[in-house]
């Protein structure tokens, strides 16, 4: 009967793990954007529409 249940268990954990590796890449995005996206090189753009909106 264990015979049987090996390959199985072999199955589920390459799933498990190809599940974290997927957690693991989206919070690794989320964590360390590109630098056209951070919030640093995008503030001068704010700033600029903020100036010209109030004058």
């Amino acid at each position: 009967m264990q015979k049987h249940l090996f390959p199985c268990a072999w199955i589920f954990a390459a799933l498990v793990l190809g599940i974290l590796a997927c957690l693991i890449a989206i919070a690794w995005m989320l964590l360390h954007p590109p630098e056209a996206t951070r919030i640093s090189a995008g503030a001068h753009f704010v700033w600029e529409v903020l100036r010209h909106a109030t004058a």
